[in-house]
């Protein structure tokens, strides 16, 4: 590790070593780095597919039925779930969920294991996934700045054609632009920033 000599030195040759593909040993196992990490990346690949996908089905039809259903529950519960869950961190979440799941009702296992049983994966997803639905909820102009005022759909309303056909067809693809690259900074961002 070169620790007898300056530390910009250091790193410099550690550096030098890591563009080779060698990372070092670990200090707690003295095993080679890209050992233990091979071991995790299936796992932490599998978290952060399973959170992306759980965002993208909670968060883009919550933000769909935010606009379509204007004034009634689904209006004040789409903001309402965003605001929560991009206010609140997501290991005080993770924890809470812990507490109440796996301690109190014991419904679902609260420590990691090795392998890819799905019962683990459960409570990491829901947290992650949550406040990326939120996320998504946020960016999607249809549910967030009500997409239906837009001067494209109230010219498709002043031509007479269905209101259904309205949101279906020009309103909801054009508001998919946004959820859509945000869900693939999101899924980099899920498969990179979970390591189990």
């Amino acid at each position: 590790m070169n620790l007898d000599r300056s530390a910009p030195v250091a790193y410099v040759l550690w550096l030098g070593r890591a563009l080779q593909g060698d990372l070092g040993k670990s200090m707690k196992g003295k095993r080679p780095v890209v050992d233990v990490i091979s071991e995790k990346i299936p796992n932490s690949l599998q978290l952060g597919v399973v959170s992306w996908i759980l965002a993208t089905v909670i968060g883009v039809p919550m933000g769909v039925l935010s606009a379509v259903k204007r004034g009634t529950i689904w209006d004040y519960f789409g903001p309402g779930f965003a605001l929560f869950g991009q206010a609140i961190p997501n290991f005080w979440f993770a924890i809470i969920s812990i507490l109440i799941f796996a301690v109190w009702l014991g419904w679902l296992p609260s420590a990691s294991k090795e392998g890819l049983d799905p019962s683990y994966f459960v409570l990491p997803a829901i947290t992650l996934g949550s406040a990326s639905a939120a996320g998504f909820f946020t960016h999607n102009p249809f549910g967030n700045a009500g997409n239906t005022g837009y001067g494209f759909i109230v010219m498709a309303r002043a031509k007479g054609v269905d209101a259904r056909q309205v949101i279906w067809k020009h309103a909801l693809r054009n508001a998919l632009i946004p959820p859509l690259t945000v869900s693939a900074l999101m899924l980099t961002g899920f498969i990179t920033g979970n390591v189990l």
